[in-house]
């Protein structure tokens, strides 16, 4: 009788990329640009001498839609260091077999062009400050300089905004708001995302504050819509006073939504890829009902 596999949870997080061309589209732009380079395996160099890079990049399809798969991987870079002898500081003559690379660490991804989203999965050595941080070296390197602008966002808990409804009063808001690529909206959202797209602005800001007895309304179409792009393509930050009158601050980039797949011990960058992107299409969707 055969044992039946073990299934745990895994999470991933979202990161919704922007790119701002009259030339190009972002969806089809980053699908070449992960597939199509040599930059792609050689990496970028990121902190703490670590170098960054896509391996074992495929594609798929998942309910329809082109979806790039593959891994994430980490390593030291020793490329050009000297080894010296640590009592006698003389060079040593180190031979590193082909290929070998030391403190590999790897994370599953994968890549939908259709809504310019990468997924990745959580783990505690790819925090996600250092995916978002790896992408922009990555992608700006293949941008023109002039006329081309990407921006990188880190899709946030909606969750989180929900204290804002207890809260004996807001007194003030800073939202910032990029337009977005077509994503599933609700109708206040749609309003703002269509008034940024007529004023010609690549990104707004706002910010308000309550003065006198006025109270700022979270379900005016101004504030209920601008927080509600903003989680995805954007950020929020917002000053309340709580029911206990306490003093509070919410910043929606220090609540990262945490989407759960199951997957068990054996699963592979594919089945990753097909379970991560079907809980997103489905998260999507019921967003948009």
């Amino acid at each position: 009788m055969e044992k039946k596999e073990k299934s745990y949870k895994s999470s991933f997080y979202t990161f919704n990329l922007n790119l701002k061309s009259n030339k190009r589209k972002g969806g089809e732009t980053f699908r070449k640009i992960i597939l199509e380079t040599e930059y792609s395996r050689k990496g970028v160099q990121m902190r703490a001498n670590t170098i960054m890079y896509f391996r074992n990049v495929f594609t798929s399809s998942v309910d329809g839609k082109d979806v790039v798969y593959g891994i994430i991987s980490r390593n030291i870079n020793v490329e050009g260091l000297e080894w010296k002898d640590r009592e006698t500081a003389e060079l040593v003559d180190v031979h590193i077999p082909k290929g070998a690379v030391p403190g590999l660490k790897e994370v599953y991804f994968a890549y939908t062009p259709d809504h310019h989203r990468v997924v990745v999965q959580a783990k505690s050595n790819f925090s996600p400050n250092i995916i978002k941080e790896f992408f922009q070296i990555f992608f700006n390197n293949f941008l023109e300089k002039e006329g081309e602008h990407l921006d990188i966002i880190i899709q946030q808990d909606k969750d989180s905004l929900e204290v804002l409804e207890k809260a004996k009063k807001i007194s003030k808001v800073f939202i910032k708001l990029t337009f977005t690529n077509d994503d599933f909206k609700k109708e206040s959202e749609d309003l703002m995302d269509r008034l940024i797209r007529e004023s010609g602005f690549g990104d707004l800001e706002i910010t308000g504050k309550s003065s006198g007895n006025s109270e700022i309304d979270l379900n005016g179409d101004l504030v209920n819509g601008s927080l509600g792009l903003a989680t995805e393509n954007g950020f929020a930050q917002v000053s309340y006073t709580d029911r206990s009158g306490k003093k509070q601050k919410l910043n929606t980039l220090k609540h990262p939504q945490i989407f759960q797949i199951e997957l068990t011990n054996n699963t592979s960058p594919l089945v990753f890829a097909i379970e991560a992107i079907k809980n997103l299409f489905k998260f999507r969707n019921e967003k948009a009902d």
